[in-house]
């Protein structure tokens, strides 16, 4: 039997200042899609945004109508549909592709930024098979492959092509916009 820790004196946990206090998890974002945008950003999608002097993958939480204030994660893991041009292993690098609006291999992406890293597949065609390679790697996703599991970035994306990082203080650059389909709340 384990016997409890000795009680301390009050001399060894004596006072000390407090340097910072949790508030919150830093994950969460809010964004305001300003009045005259006329870019609605669809619930679960990835999206490029100003981080610092670079970008960062974030997914939007819900849909954010234009004049409306939403929430965008920053670190989140999610389902996305893909299409891939070959077998994708657990931990490499995926892309979104902002002209499909589907994850797919860097090679494969002209126009999109680097979303994160592929995760265990949830698709049914390979659902707990754990296939693997004879390097002993698990396949995230295949070729027959419609979704993939994606643990988004914690740091900084790579763009490609005309992705231009949305702003967090105003509204979506030209090119980032013009790889959404404009709608209206209705």
């Amino acid at each position: 039997m384990i016997s409890p820790a000795p009680a301390r004196s009050s001399g060894v946990n004596a006072p000390y200042e407090v340097l910072g206090e949790y508030v919150q998890d830093d994950s969460r974002i809010p964004y305001h899609n300003p009045a005259d945008s006329d870019v609605m950003i669809e619930p679960g999608e990835p999206l490029a945004v100003t981080w610092g002097a670079g970008a960062t993958a974030v997914m939007a939480q819900a849909a954010i109508f234009p004049g409306e204030t939403g929430t965008l994660n920053r670190y989140f893991t999610g389902d996305f549909p893909c299409d891939v041009s070959a077998n994708v292993l657990v931990g490499a690098e995926v892309y979104w592709d902002a002209d499909t609006k589907k994850v797919s291999l860097a090679a494969d992406v002209t126009n999109g930024f680097l979303l994160g890293h592929a995760s265990w597949a949830i698709d049914p065609v390979i659902r707990n098979q754990a296939p693997a390679l004879s390097a002993g790697k698990v396949i995230a996703a295949t070729t027959a492959s419609t979704k993939i599991r994606v643990i988004g970035l914690t740091g900084a994306t790579t763009l490609k092509g005309a992705v231009t990082p949305m702003s967090l203080a105003g509204a979506p650059a030209p090119a980032q916009a013009s790889s959404k389909s404009s709608k209206s709340k209705e």
